[in-house]
């Protein structure tokens, strides 16, 4: 029997965009034009970008992306066409992991929208999100609370990384080495759903 499991892997905002260019980067072996990209072990993965800015969208080599209203809102979000095109990339999912940093109103917004349509699908997600600096602002620190409380209920894993843990480690190494191992933590977490048997 064939046990394996298509795994979408959605990246929210520029960052999450970024974060696919390194998760596929980490993984691709085989034929840049596949439309899977298959891990060792090995479930399928696909791979989507959301956004409302075009320029990050085209700059993606994900299989297909869903370009937003630039007047992003509860209602915007909403739209029927927004819906039509999140379940034509991932209705077929067994099972979906969200990529952002939370704090801006974009990325903090959608996440959370996303999750709640994905929920209503009855699709199984996890999240790994990038709370912003401390030096960035309570509004951003607010959102990204907002943000993380929403998806703490609809997702059955979710990481934070703290970008302010990894300041506070800034002692004895570069900061840019440092928010390179932040960004390889990143990357082993979606890998990790690469084994056939994660989910119990």
């Amino acid at each position: 029997m064939n046990d394996t499991l298509l795994i979408s892997v959605l990246g929210i905002g520029t960052y999450g965009t970024k974060a696919l260019h390194m998760i596929m980067d980490k993984m691709q072996k085989n034929d840049q034009d596949d439309m899977f990209i298959t891990a060792p072990n090995s479930n399928e993965f696909a791979f989507y970008a959301i956004d409302n800015d075009k320029d990050v969208l085209n700059s993606s080599n994900a299989q297909d992306s869903l370009l937003l209203s630039d007047e992003l809102n509860q209602e915007s979000l909403a739209d029927q066409q927004v819906e039509e095109k999140l379940c034509q990339m991932v209705g077929d999912s067994d099972f979906v992991i969200l990529v952002s940093a939370v704090g801006g109103n974009t990325s903090s917004m959608v996440i959370a929208a996303v999750a709640e349509r994905l929920n209503a699908m009855k699709i199984p997600m996890a999240a790994v999100v990038v709370k912003p600096f401390d030096f960035e602002g309570q509004k951003r620190i607010n959102n990204a609370e907002i943000a993380i409380s929403k998806l703490e209920k609809l997702v059955t894993t979710l990481k934070v990384l703290n970008n302010n843990e990894v300041i506070a480690k800034t002692d004895n190494q570069p900061s840019k080495q440092l928010f390179a191992q932040a960004d390889s933590e990143l990357v082993e977490f979606v890998l990790s759903f690469s084994e056939k048997h994660f989910i119990a």
